[in-house]
């Protein structure tokens, strides 16, 4: 396990920073973006799903960098600071891989977090503004409702 972290410690330090088109600025990949993907609120993550974030690591500059435009952006206040964040999204093979970028105040903006959501069963991936999120076909939530869109459970043959 050790070897295996320090081998995606290295890799992530090699990014460095990469050109966001999307943002028009630099992605810098520094440590609290590391951190974060080993821990969460200062706890350290199981180790299944480090290695989801990590095996989703190997996209995020790509990712980056190919961005046509970011798919969500949140704007918080935390004791008295002000946090921005960006979600760049993109399909590679069956997973919705998805890049966040965070921007504390007026400082640079770096590579927060990475995390992939697998597809089972093959379906295209539908965009649900009510809970500003890609959904499976499957998932009826009350815009799909509103919007008179069927989504029927498949069958089990």
């Amino acid at each position: 396990m050790k070897n295996k972290f320090l081998k995606m410690r290295r890799f992530y330090q090699g990014i460095g920073r990469v050109w966001c088109l999307v943002l028009k600025d630099y992605i810098e990949f520094n440590k609290s973006g590391f951190r974060h993907l080993i821990r969460k609120n200062g706890i350290l993550r199981p180790y299944r799903e480090q290695r989801r974030r990590f095996a989703a690591l190997t996209y995020a500059k790509e990712i980056i960098e190919t961005a046509q435009e970011y798919f969500f952006f949140e704007e918080t206040m935390k004791q008295g600071i002000r946090a921005r964040f960006w979600s760049l999204v993109a399909m590679r093979s069956d997973f919705l891989v998805t890049v966040v970028i965070r921007q504390l105040g007026d400082g640079k903006k770096h590579f927060f977090s990475v995390y992939a959501k697998k597809n089972p069963r093959g379906r295209a991936w539908i965009f649900d503004p009510s809970v500003s999120t890609f959904v499976w076909p499957l998932r009826v939530t009350p815009f799909f409702v509103d919007q008179g869109i069927a989504c029927a459970e498949p069958s089990r043959t």
